[in-house]
């Protein structure tokens, strides 16, 4: 009997093993699979006007705040023209000692579920300040402080669900550039261009096709 209980137990040991393997390499292929699609800048008004994303986004920062207050967290609202990020998130309330940075959020709102092939985009400051940590030096920051993008997507129902999303710029994989957004930046044999790069991308979120 007590041959047999040994054995089961190699045997569950062996296959719990066995699963945390697989489940570590479906994680990394997961994660080889994020990528970054990049667009050369566009005027902020076509930007604006992709499927299922509004002007105004005050909607979903008040979900992304009211998420960020139910994880016991204490949320401040940056002004609409913040070019970084939308929220700043604390570990205690204002005036108290002990308070420090959380996460600094960036919110993107969607009409539609954020599926399939939905982008959202972040500009080149977000993506920059979010790879670099980027806070001021006086700011007391949290030891799990990091640069976040909060998806808020509406459902049919009308119901906003938030989904936050640690550091994208840190945990993509690759970059995908478009033939079709990138071909016409390409040099022309023989005449090489004067133009200097321009400071901005959009960024947006796509799948490995």
């Amino acid at each position: 009997m007590e041959t047999g209980g040994s054995y089961t137990e190699d045997t569950r040991e062996s296959r719990i093993r066995s699963w945390i393997d697989k489940r570590h390499e479906l994680e990394e292929k997961i994660h080889s699979a994020l990528s970054l699609d990049i667009m050369p800048t566009e005027p902020l008004e076509s930007v604006q006007q992709h499927t299922g994303q509004f002007r105004s986004d005050d909607v979903y920062r008040e979900a992304a705040l009211q998420y960020e207050i139910d994880q016991d967290r204490h949320p401040h609202s940056k002004a609409a023209t913040q070019p970084g990020h939308d929220i700043d998130s604390y570990s205690h309330p204002e005036d108290d000692p002990g308070r420090k940075l959380v996460r600094r959020i960036e919110v993107k709102g969607r009409s539609t579920a954020w599926d399939r092939d939905e982008i959202v985009e972040m500009s080149a400051t977000q993506f920059k300040d979010a790879l670099d940590l980027s806070v001021p030096a006086d700011t007391l920051v949290h030891q799990d402080f990091d640069y976040w993008l909060y998806v808020v997507e509406r459902h049919k129902d009308g119901e906003l669900r938030v989904l936050p999303i640690r550091n994208v710029a840190r945990q993509a994989a690759h970059f995908a550039l478009k033939g079709g957004s990138w071909r016409y930046l390409a040099e022309e044999q023989g005449e090489p261009s004067s133009e200097q790069p321009k400071d901005g991308f959009a960024f947006g979120a796509a799948s490995n096709e």
